[in-house]
């Protein structure tokens, strides 16, 4: 009789402390939950509220019209994830109808560049500022920006027939290319704070 009865308190207590094991992995579990939660809604709102930031460059020739334009396009293309791009001239002109055949022929839609001056942008702040003139003066850019030349020659002053010409808009389509891949490569991510994330 006693031996049942101390049966029965130590199946008691084997419950109890069961009980007590359950209890302390639900609490155990269910403040992970919370805190991966809150880490989610912190993530959420920073994401939010500190959009990532995107490097601010500007290509600049005299004219706009051929290798600056280019030059923005093939970014775009590229790397329009990372880069706000934009291109100007000292002079601006047309965009040359060659610069648009060639962003057309890699697969890039042009319409919505057109011809610009520098001086729309002065006031304005930018991470890289980018010459592409040959022989020219460039226009100059006041400012604290880190500054890149490449010196291309002006396609639009290519001679010959249409195809010739045409070959000479190619030609600033394949040396800018590698420029633009080494140029993407090595400047580092932008962090949600306008920061370098490496």
């Amino acid at each position: 009789m006693e031996s049942g009865r101390a049966g029965e308190r130590e199946s008691a207590r084997a419950r109890e402390m069961e009980s007590a094991r359950d209890g302390e992995r639900e609490r155990s579990t269910l403040s992970l939950y919370h805190s991966i939660t809150l880490s989610l809604c912190r993530s959420i709102t920073l994401s939010l509220h500190h959009p990532i930031m995107k490097y601010r460059v500007l290509f600049l020739c005299v004219h706009n019209s051929a290798r600056s334009q280019i030059a923005e396009g093939l970014l775009r293309h590229l790397a329009g994830e990372r880069f706000e791009v934009y291109s100007a001239g000292s002079e601006p002109s047309q965009v040359n109808p060659f610069a648009v055949r060639v962003l057309q022929d890699e697969g890039i839609d042009p319409s919505g560049q057109y011809p610009k001056s520098v001086q729309e942008f002065v006031n304005q702040p930018f991470d890289y500022v980018i010459t592409l003139c040959d022989d020219e003066v460039c226009p100059v850019f006041p400012g604290a920006v880190t500054r890149l030349h490449w010196g291309l020659p002006d396609p639009s002053a290519a001679q010959g027939d249409s195809y010739e010409r045409l070959q000479a808009f190619r030609g600033t389509v394949e040396a800018l290319k590698p420029k633009l891949a080494e140029f993407v490569r090595t400047v580092p991510q932008a962090s949600a704070w306008g920061g370098m994330s490496f």
